[in-house]
């Protein structure tokens, strides 16, 4: 897996003010953090891992290229920044990892043997429940 490294000139943080915890200290300080980072104009990622992560992450991306990510978990900006910066890190690596192709196997014999006495049991049980019909 790739180490991803950002360069600090190609994040954009912008710093509101949060609804998070803090009480009345809330309404003093700008602790939420909004992390922008332009995927197309990166220079961290190659041409192909760009076309994986637009691929993978096309909910997340706005048609300029952008990504946004925000924190307001913590009263302190520095440690919302820390996980805008974290959140983003995961996102990214998450889209670059390519999932094995899951091969399909048959259902073992002894399995297919417990569902049917299974699926038996369930009819016995049911056919008790049903009215019993006297005409003859």
């Amino acid at each position: 897996m790739k180490e991803i490294v950002f360069r600090e000139e190609e994040l954009d943080f912008q710093f509101v003010k949060s609804s998070g915890p803090g009480g009345q200290h809330v309404n003093k300080t700008s602790s939420k953090v909004q992390l922008t980072f332009n995927l197309f104009s990166s220079q961290i990622f190659s041409e192909t891992e760009k076309q994986l992560i637009s691929k993978n992450l096309a909910a997340k991306i706005k048609s300029d290229g952008t990504i946004r990510v925000s924190s307001q978990t913590t009263r302190s900006q520095f440690q919302n920044k820390e996980k805008t910066i974290e959140k983003l890190k995961q996102l990214l690596q998450n889209a670059l990892s390519v999932q094995e192709e899951r091969i399909e196997t048959k259902p073992t014999f002894s399995s297919v043997q417990k569902r049917i006495e299974e699926k038996k049991k369930t009819s016995a049980r049911k056919q008790k429940r049903k009215k019993i019909d006297f005409e003859e």
